[in-house]
Order: C-alpha cells, then structure tokens, then sequence
C-alpha cells in the first residue's frame, strides 16, 4: 500500500515496551514502511471518529447545521 500525505514535518512519540521496540527493529524496510502507513492511518482514523456526530444521520434538523 502507498499513500499519499502532504509534506511529513510534525513528529509524534508514544513510549513502547523494550521487546516490542526490539521487535521493530528487526522488521525489514518493506515492513517497517508498511507499518508506518497503517499507523498514519490508525491516526486519521481516530481524529476522523472523534469528530462523528451520529445525529447528523439521525435527525434532519441536524444535518442542516454541519
């Protein structure tokens, strides 16, 4: 998979367990490009949920003001 983002200038940090940090480092570039996609997703994803009002699909009144 390749997806395509604007210019990558922010960085993020989360702390990790050794082992896993290990394990990651044994990932091949192939890998470890793979990963990084799906965590940039896995991100979008939750910013995208936390901004789901689910009344804009349940009331009509709503929608009109989103």
């Amino acid at each position: 998979m390749s997806i395509e983002t604007d210019k990558r200038t922010e960085q993020f940090n989360i702390r990790i367990p050794e082992i896993l940090k290990d394990g990651l480092d044994g990932l091949t570039p192939k890998q470890k490009t793979d990963l990084y996609e799906k965590v940039l997703i896995i991100l979008a994803k939750a910013v995208h949920e936390s901004k789901f009002n689910p009344m804009i699909y349940l009331k009509s009144d709503d929608f009109n003001t989103q």
